[in-house]
Formats: structure tokens, sequence, C-alpha cells
């Protein structure tokens, strides 16, 4: 079993292992939340990119997801974007993207929440790999 290191400091959490290194959202507006989440399975892994609107009204959003790829096959970058309304008390997947997994693979992934007047948000991050 990997070694597992948690730190909390200046409302960041930090939870580091050999495998993922995962940035839980820094929130600028209360109530919202950007979502990251990576699973593993069949030689595949697939991300996805969630946005929680924790109001009582339905808000509209733009986002972004990042993607940094290191494989053996080389580094590439994917750019996912749009725009959503977001139901009240409501999470919403924004972004889907799989890859395969070889020995040397490394990614970085990033989502950005943006309001009406392209303020962040929310943001989140993943390193997977490192």
């Amino acid at each position: 079993m990997n070694p597992i290191i948690i730190i909390i400091t200046a409302g960041i959490l930090l939870i580091f292992n050999p495998q993922i290194l995962i940035l839980p959202g820094i929130l600028q507006e209360s109530q919202s939340k950007a979502e990251i989440e990576i699973t593993q399975g069949n030689g595949k892994i697939s991300v996805k990119g969630y946005y929680y609107n924790g109001k009582s009204k339905e808000k509209e959003i733009f986002y972004i997801l990042d993607l940094y790829k290191k494989s053996k096959s080389g580094n590439s970058k994917s750019t996912q974007s749009g725009k959503k309304i977001v139901p009240p008390k409501q999470k919403v997947l924004l972004s889907k993207v799989g890859l395969n997994i070889d020995n040397n693979l490394k990614c970085k992934v990033f989502l950005k929440v943006l309001n009406q007047q392209y303020e962040v948000i929310a943001v989140d991050s993943v390193f997977y790999g490192y």
C-alpha cells in the first residue's frame, strides 16, 4: 500500500500518493464547486469535469477543461469548453475525456468555471501519475 499524505493549509486540501495528486477547488464564490473525477478500468482512464450550483436559482456558466498528457507516444494538450445553464442545487457533467493507459502516462487536468461576467467562480485540478 502506498503512503498517503494529507495537508490542509489556507483552505486548500492536498492529498498525495504516488499515482494521483488532487487539488480540490479553491472557491471564489460560495456555494459553487468545480470537481474533476478520474476513474480507472480496463486499461483506460476516464476524466470527468463537474460543476455544482449550490444556489437557490439557476446559473449560467462557462467552463474550460484543459488536459495535458505525457506518455510514451508523446505529449498532447486537449481543451474542451462550453456554456451550460445549471439548475439550482444540482451537479452537472460539463466534460468527459477518455485516455488509454500506458506505463508512462502522466496527465494534468485543470477545470475553470466562470460566471456571465467571465469571472472565475470555481476551479479544480488533478495530477495523474506524478
